[in-house]
Parts: structure tokens; C-alpha cells; sequence
């Protein structure tokens, strides 16, 4: 097909120019206009405008509008693909589905599997359009409708029936035949063959282009960092030294021809080290000034903004800092190396040096590059090109293990036309206009080495940089590039006699690993959180250590807050003055806000955990208990009693201990959610008590609570999903828990099984508490008998109506149907009769009178989370007078980059008025609006993660 007749989609937000009919041959731009990603469009031009190239083209729709674009900014679609997407009415839906590879394929396979008239007899899933829920459908019909565009789905619902819009008509045409209202025809982006194909299918913005770069958001590619426009740098290797060599990217993709989905990037450099003008196989995949055109693996550059230092551009030295990562690897190469040499890792402990064995050796197919015995051998690190020697297409390895490049030439040379012999070995991918028309030329896999500038900083009259003897495994550092690297270092040791560093970094690095380096592991982390430098390149986090003289300035703002070594009690009522405003609480720093909520409820008003703070080693206890326990006590709970602030170094320095001793891997700066903290704190390094025993045989330190979701319940409370859990689950608690920590029915960061839950003020475990003491519903008097049948019979189920008497029991089963309900017997603690018998007065008809107690624990503590950000509700003290505060440890901000959070404490003197039965009533009757919900209590019954549970009584004595 001739480019006139093409057709594409575009994939960035564009400005266009209207179109006015002047006469029926002649038609000009008038006024501006945005053009949405997704926008469908067809070729009428092609301009060069300098040395960029432009396609004109112009949208499909109604009123047609001109926009110019370089190759990628609109992607070129088949006549099928474009009438499949043109009957989506929206631009966003229409990109969803062209960036969904599975979606697409899905779409084209239906349509080719219709009969030539349309009929077709699939099942499918659709979405109504008022209805969130999918309905399972028949495919019916596929094709054109009259006077509509593109391509329709016509299907008849199987379980909606009556909620369709047609009976198989349109407009006069019977497709097929159906009951009345019972089919709808929708487009591609309304139907899918299976029920999860919606749930994996999300909306996706179109940021930059990329030819056949739907990949970019593929879990095959997460290296990918790279976008069209972003400046890159390329080692070029010359054979005497290695040179920096400026480029912008133009294009990133799979080569047409490519056996593999790896990444290729079109680079255009600013120097013209390359040849041709972006074109491959007849393939115009961009366009660049002749001979600055390059095709590089996405492994063989690096980010302008992360090669050079800071006030240095395009000008590399010894001092210069070259930080390189591979895909899976750092790749820090070491000066000759030998290929079939193991490295021998040392590890510094205390004085002596040991030996360490890496975990693993590295197979032969593994794609590590090493520097060969060989003319392309360089004395310093550098990026080593690797050319191919065979003709055949694909890559390979040698028997030494070494990957190969791509080569589509003929012949057994590697020579290229207009090219000397030497220059092949440069590993510049050339692209000439006569070599992709004669033979096709695939891309050179060029590799990427870190520069040896150790030597060279050593040496360096003009900043002599020493090793800071200090360093050591745990310390937090600093890399300073341009973007700085913040982390901790994990791994100390040599590698070919040089001293090197493995950094478990704060943020994802490009492509980092998971604490592998050159195919040995040397700790663990999460993946992309490892970085291998040098160690003379890592200077000490002075955010974090008081002996540096910029304490002042430490990051996270002028207020101290010393350690403080006493018993402290937490205040018993709200002093606004004190308590409330700004740079209150904790302060949050790169994602603490799961540990800094939980740390304010858990010992600010409270003091339900205050056991872990007070009680003994151990000797089952690990080394830095005592440590553990002084930063939590000293640090963060005393200062927070006492001053009601805590700075964020404070809470670093635990997240370092957690990270360093517990089970939770990147403590330091990943998300992490509340109970995992909890497993950290309480089960890996405190190795304190279950707060709850179960029935089951479980000890826990929380209740994730597990159920069917019941539609008919609207508006449930904490006391009602708890009661159901325990009861679908069959499980009860052994015993009144101190603190009792509930885990909201929701999964993950955004689905909730209901949309409100009000947290009960106070919680009643009686019926939940194994061998405990019941009443009976009807008379009061001791329960001797349960009967779970009996719950969904009451008119307001609750626990409370399964309980029973004999004589109420033989009464209440009489009925019809009640008397195939099975009932078990309570176990009441021996001698519990005798002494209520003996406690209780005699009525007028010489019966005892008593009032079996009930257990009940209150609300202390409620976590919330919006997108993926915790706060929290705290009471301040105890009893049903007391108020509550809302603190959220990153309410503002000062500063950017190199800013810090700003904590608040704000009062919520309503929060127990709507928590009331009064407040119940009116919440379950306007479920849907949300209006007249203050913003506080709009989170609270919304965004409910956690609800924490106390027992004044029980928390006495333990």
C-alpha cells in the first residue's frame, strides 16, 4: 500500500488546524485546535522542513482537522486495525485498546472468524454502559452498521435480559433475532471473550512515540526508562580511548525483523559519527541530519542527566563519575579481566578479611559482557562493542559465552560500504541509504563499561579524593551525580584488588538489579535497588548523622528533637495548643507514612504497646534488641509524648534497623503497608506476644478480616464484619486481647469490598470469645447453647441471637423452621455458676437474678489510605469523652527536591457524633451522596484500612 492510502494513530497530544470548505475542490486551515492521543488520521502530505521530517496528515472524523507530525508521534495502523478502532466514540478508550496487544489481537480474531454476512456465535462479556458489573453475552453479528464507521459487535445478553437496546434491528436491518431490549451492538472496547480480559485491561496515556513501543509498558521490558526527546550519551570506543558522544533519542521499538522483543533506540547524535538518516529496510523509523544517525541497544546508552555531574556538560575527565547499569547487572568490569577467570570477592569484616564464595557461577548463556585477550582490549573501562562474525540473522554466543550483534551482510567480511576496515570496530550502527537497499543492516549490540577512575582520582592534582575511613556496611551514603544516589550500603568488599560498594538505593535506579552484580549476588534487596560504585565515590548521608557540621541543615528542617531517657506517659486529653498544628506528630520522609501513622497510634495516647518499651532482654532476643527498643523509646515515643514532635531521622534510623534485622526486605524507602510493619516490629525484632490467639491454633498480631460480600449490606460497621468473618471462618478468639487490630475487607491499594464502614465506637467480642460466658437473647440468663442457624434469622443479625438457654432453646427450635438447625453446647468455666449463684439476689419467685458482663473493647485508632497514602484517626486518651485528632505526617511541604514534610495534627471534635446510631441512620438512607460528609469523615468511613481495638482492662495487667 501506497503511504497516500495509509492510515494511523496518533499517540501524543498534538495541535492542529481546522478545515473550512471553501469550494468542493479547494480547502484550506482555518482555526487551532488540540487533537487527542487516539485520534484517528490518514495521509495527504509529507514535508522537510530544516533537516526534520513531517507527516502531514488529517483526522477521520467529522470535522477534519490537520496536524503535522515526525515519525512516531502517529504510528501507522492496517485498514483493519483502523476500522475496529474508528466505531470507539472517545479517544482514551480508543488508545486503550490499541495499546492492549491482547485486546486488539482479540478484536481482529472475532472479526476474521465471522461469515461473510456477519453471523457469528461466540460467547463474550460486555459492558453496559449504566452498568459497572460485566454481562456474559452471545456474539451474534460483526461488521458495518449503516451510516456508522467502523466496525460493531452485535450481541444478545444472556443474563440482562430487558437491559439491552435492541431486539437485533438497527435502523430497519434485522442482523439477527433476540426478545425485545435483550441485545446491544457495541464496539471492540465494550466486549472481551473472557471476564478477566477487563479486569487486566487498563486505560493507558500514550506519553511519547515509539514505533511498535506498546512494549515500553510490557513487564518483558522494565528497563525501559528511556522517552522520545530524552538526551543520551554513547561511550564510543576508538580503539585508543573511550569518547562521550552526545545524541537525541527519535525512536525506541522492536527492529521489524527482530526474532527477540529486545529494545533498540534511534539515536541522533549531535556529531555525525553515524551514516544514513534513520531509515532501516525500507522501515522509516525517523529522521536525523545524513550521517547522524545511529541504532543503539537500549543497553549500550546512558541519560545525559545522569552522566554528567552537575555543571559539567559534554566535557568528561577522570573526575568525571561515569555510573553505568545493565539490564539485569551493574555493569562495574574490572581492568583485565580474563573470560574464563572467576573473580575472587573480599569482604571487610571488623580487621580481617574473608574470602567470600559468590553465589553462583556464570553460565555461558547468560548475556555478561567481559573483555576478551583481544585488539579491542582497553586500559581503562570503557564500553566494548562486540561485533558478530557470522552472516546468518539473529544473534549468538561464541564458546566462550561472549553475545554476539546482529549482521545481515552476505559475505564474511564486516566491512561496509564507505567505510574503512577500522572503523567497524566502533560499534557504531551506520545506517546509509545504499546499504538498506542492498543488504539491510541490523543494529551492532554495543555494551557499556565503568570508566577506571579510581587510579586517576587518586593521582588528580586538582581534587586529591580519599576513602572515608568510616564507611561500612549500614551506613547511609550519597553518590553525587547530577540526580544523586541515596541509599545504604549492604556490601563492602574488592573485586580485582579495587575497594567497591553495593548500594541498596532509595529510589529505583534505571535499571538496577536486586543485589546481584555480574552474575554473583552479593546481598539482597528489591530488583532495581542495587548499585555497584566504587567505594571512593560514596560520601556519608549528612541528613542523617549529627557530627557533620551542617546539621542545621540536615534535610529535614531547624527543630530538634532530642533523644530523651525516661518513663514517660502519654497524655490523657487534648491540649490544642500543644498537641495540634503544624510540625506536630512525626514527620514522613520518602514513604514512611505506613510507620509513622502506625508509630502516632500506637504510642502517642496510649499505652497498650507500651511493654515492648519497658520489657527485658531476653536471651532468645537477637543482638540489637536493646538497640531497637532505645530508638523506638528514647527517640520517637518520649519526644512524641513529651514534645509532640518527631523528626524524620528519628524514624530513620528505626526503618535502618528493621530493614538490617527483620524479615521485610526495603524498610528504608519502599511502600510498605501497616501489617507488615507490624510482622518487622513486634514478630522479627521485639519478639513480642500474639496480641490475638485463635481457635484455629493461630497467633497473630492482626485480624485480616475474611467474607463473602453480602450486596444487601450497605452500610456495615466494624462489629457486624467482624461477627460475620468469625462466623463464616468458624473461628473465635481464646481470649480478651489487649489491643485488637482489624484489617478492613479490601485488597491491595484500591479495591474495597464496600464503599463505607463505619468503625464501631466500641466493639462487643462477647459472642466471639471461646469459652466465655453468653447470655441468652430472649430471658438474659447464662447461654448454655450456641446456634449459628439462628444468625441470618434474627431481624438485625448479630452473634448475640445465637446464644441460648435450654429452656429458650427447646422453645425457640419448636417452630418449623428452626427444627432442623443444629445447635452446640457452650463450655462455660467451671464454678462461673456457683459464683454468680452466690452473687446474685432472689426474685419474688425465688430465682436468681444476675447480669452476665459482656466484653467490650473501644476504638482507639482508625489507619486510612488514599492512593497509597496513610493517615490516621487517634483518640486522645481514653472513655467516650474523649476527643480525636486527624495526623497526616506529609500535610506540606517546604521546599522541592531538596525539601522536607511538614507533619500536622488537626482536631475532629465531630468524629464520635458521626460514628452514633443517630448519625448511622442518616449515613444508610444518603449512601450515594457525599456532599454534606465533612472531608475528615469523609476519608474515616471511605478510606478505613485498619481499626485498632483496646482493652483498658486487660492491658492493666499485661
Amino acid at each position: 500500500m501506497s503511504i497516500q492510502h495509509k492510515s494511523f494513530i496518533l499517540l501524543s497530544k498534538k495541535t492542529g488546524k481546522k478545515r473550512d470548505k471553501l469550494s468542493s475542490s479547494l480547502m484550506r486551515p482555518k482555526s487551532k485546535t488540540e487533537v487527542l492521543p487516539g485520534t484517528l488520521l490518514r495521509f495527504f502530505d509529507e514535508v522537510t522542513k530544516g533537516s526534520t521530517y513531517y507527516l502531514c496528515l488529517v483526522s477521520v472524523d467529522s470535522e477534519p482537522v490537520e496536524i503535522e507530525c515526525i515519525p512516531g508521534e502517529a504510528e501507522e495502523i492496517e485498514q483493519q486495525v483502523m476500522d475496529l478502532l474508528q466505531s470507539i466514540p472517545t479517544c482514551s478508550d480508543r488508545l486503550a485498546v490499541y495499546n492492549d496487544k491482547d485486546w486488539l489481537a482479540e478484536g481482529l480474531a472475532i472479526t476474521r472468524r465471522a461469515k461473510p454476512n456477519g453471523s457469528l456465535d461466540e460467547p463474550a462479556y460486555v459492558k453496559l454502559k449504566m452498568d459497572s458489573c460485566l454481562s456474559p453475552g452471545t456474539i451474534r453479528f460483526v461488521g458495518k452498521l449503516p451510516d456508522l464507521k467502523g466496525i460493531y459487535f452485535g450481541v444478545e445478553l444472556t443474563d440482562q435480559l430487558g437491559k439491552g437496546t435492541s431486539d437485533g434491528k438497527v435502523k430497519g436491518y434485522q442482523y439477527f433475532k433476540c426478545p425485545k431490549d435483550s441485545a446491544v451492538f457495541i464496539p471492540i472496547s465494550k466486549l472481551r471473550k473472557h471476564k478477566e480480559g477487563f479486569e487486566q485491561s487498563e486505560l493507558s496515556k500514550a506519553k511519547g512515540s515509539q514505533y511498535k513501543l506498546r512494549k515500553t509498558t510490557d513487564k518483558s521490558h522494565p528497563e525501559c526508562s528511556l522517552l522520545i526527546g530524552d538526551r543520551v550519551v554513547w561511550m564510543r570506543d576508538t580503539g585508543k580511548d573511550v569518547q562521550p558522544f552526545d545524541g537525541t533519542v527519535k525512536w525506541i521499538g522492536t527492529l521489524p525483523d527482530a526474532k527477540d522483543q529486545s529494545l533498540t533506540v534511534g539515536v541522533e547524535f549531535d556529531k555525525p559519527i553515524g551514516s544514513g538518516t534513520g531509515k532501516y529496510s525500507d522501515h522509516r523509523l525517523f529522521y536525523a541530519k545524513q550521517n547522524h544517525a545511529s541504532l543503539i541497544p537500549i543497553l549500550g546508552l546512558l541519560k545525559a542527566d545522569e552522566f554528567y555531574p552537575t555543571g559539567i556538560t559534554n566535557n568528561i575527565d577522570a573526575d568525571s563519575g561515569l555510573y553505568t547499569e545493565s539490564t539485569a547487572y551493574s555493569t562495574i568490569l574490572p581492568d583485565n579481566s580474563d573470560t574464563n577467570r572467576r573473580p575472587q570477592v573480599h569482604s571487610y569484616t571488623a580487621n580481617n578479611i574473608q574470602t567470600l564464595k559468590p553465589e553462583k557461577q556464570i553460565s555461558k548463556t547468560e548475556h555478561i559482557i567481559r573483555k576478551e585477550k583481544s585488539d579491542y582490549s582497553l586500559e581503562r573501562y570503557s564500553r566494548m562493542p562486540i561485533e558478530n562474525k557470522y552472516t546468518h540473522r539473529g544473534s549468538s554466543h561464541d564458546d566462550n559465552g561472549r553475545y554476539h550483534s546482529l549482521s545481515l551482510n552476505n559475505g564474511s567480511t564486516n566491512k561496509r560500504p564507505g567505510r574503512s576496515t577500522s572503523d567497524t570496530h566502533f560499534g557504531t550502527n551506520v545506517l546509509n541509504e545504499n546499504d538498506y537497499k542492498e543488504k539491510g543492516l541490523n543494529p551492532m549490540y554495543e555494551y557499556s563499561r565503568l570508566q577506571d577512575e579510581e587510579r586517576d582520582i587518586m593521582t588528580s592534582k586538582s581534587r586529591p579524593t580519599l576513602v572515608d575511613t568510616d564507611l561500612c556496611e549500614g551506613w547511609r551514603v550519597v553518590v553525587p551525580l547530577k540526580q544523586p544516589v541515596y541509599g545504604v550500603i549492604r556490601w563492602i568488599g574488592q573485586y580485582e584488588g579495587k575497594e567497591m560498594a553495593g548500594i541498596e538505593t532509595d529510589e529505583e535506579a534505571v535499571a538496577g538489579t536486586d543485589g546481584t552484580f555480574n552474575g554473583y549476588r552479593y546481598f539482597n534487596c528489591a530488583p532495581k535497588h542495587a548499585f555497584f560504585v566504587p567505594l571512593v565515590r560514596c560520601l556519608k548521608d549528612r541528613r542523617f548523622y549529627t557530627s557533620l557540621r551542617s546539621m542545621s541543615a540536615n534535610g529535614f528542617g531547624s527543630i530538634e528533637t532530642p533523644d530523651i531517657d525516661a518513663d514517660i506517659s502519654p497524655p490523657t486529653s487534648l491540649g490544642h495548643d500543644m498537641i495540634c498544628g503544624k510540625n506536630r506528630g512525626i514527620q514522613g520522609h520518602h514513604n514512611s507514612c505506613y510507620l509513622d501513622s502506625m508509630l502516632f497510634s500506637m504510642f502517642y495516647f496510649t499505652p497498650v504497646f507500651d511493654d515492648i518499651l519497658y520489657r527485658a532482654r531476653r536471651p532468645t532476643d537477637m543482638e540489637p534488641y536493646e538497640t531497637v527498643q532505645k530508638v523506638i523509646k528514647d527517640g520517637i515515643v518520649n519526644p512524641l509524648r513529651r514534645n509532640h514532635y518527631v523528626r524524620a531521622d528519628k524514624v530513620m534510623k528505626l526503618r535502618e534497623l528493621l530493614d538490617k534485622h527483620s524479615s521485610i526486605l526495603g524498610m528504608m524507602n519502599e511502600e510498605k503497608d501497616p501489617e507488615e510493619f507490624l510482622v518487622a516490629l513486634l514478630g522479627d525484632v521485639m519478639k513480642a506476644d500474639p496480641l490475638l490467639h485463635l481457635s484455629s491454633g493461630e497467633h497473630t498480631y492482626f485480624y485480616q478480616l475474611f467474607m463473602e460480600k453480602d450486596d444487601h449490606l450497605l452500610l456495615p460497621t466494624t462489629q457486624r464484619l467482624v461477627e460475620i468473618s468469625c462466623l463464616q471462618g468458624n473461628v473465635k478468639f481464646k481470649e480478651v486481647p489487649s489491643c485488637l487490630i482489624i484489617q478492613m475487607p479490601r485488597f491491595g491499594k484500591d479495591y474495597k469490598m464496600y464503599r463505607r464502614i463505619i468503625p464501631s465506637l466500641e466493639l462487643d467480642i462477647s459472642d466471639i470469645l471461646e469459652n466465655s460466658p453468653r447470655e441468652c437473647n430472649i430471658c438474659g440468663r447464662l447461654a448454655e447453647y450456641e446456634c449459628k442457624d439462628c444468625y441470618q434469622g434474627a431481624g438485625v443479625p448479630c452473634l448475640n441471637s445465637t446464644a441460648f438457654c435450654t429452656a429458650c432453646k427447646e422453645r425457640s427450635h419448636q417452630h418449623q423452621t428452626r427444627r432442623k438447625h443444629v445447635q452446640t453446647e457452650i463450655s462455660i468455666p467451671s464454678g462461673y455458676l456457683d459464683f454468680i449463684m452466690k452473687n446474685s439476689k432472689m426474685n419474688a419467685n425465688n430465682e436468681p437474678e444476675y447480669t452476665v458482663p459482656r466484653e467490650k473493647m473501644e476504638l482507639f485508632a482508625v489507619i486510612c489510605i488514599q492512593t497509597s497514602h496513610y493517615v490516621s484517626f487517634v483518640k486522645c486518651g481514653s472513655g467516650k469523652n474523649a476527643q480525636w485528632v486527624f495526623f497526616d505526617s506529609m500535610a506540606d511541604r517546604m521546599g522541592e527536591q531538596s525539601g522536607y514534610n511538614i507533619p500536622q495534627v488537626a482536631p475532629v471534635p465531630d468524629l464520635t457524633h458521626w460514628l452514633s446510631e443517630e448519625k448511622f441512620e442518616q449515613l444508610a438512607t444518603t449512601n450515594d451522596d457525599d456532599k454534606h460528609i465533612p472531608e475528615h469523615i469523609r476519608r474515616l468511613l471511605g478510606d478505613a484500612y485498619m481499626c485498632m481495638y483496646q482493652s483498658t482492662d486487660v492491658m492493666r495487667f499485661k
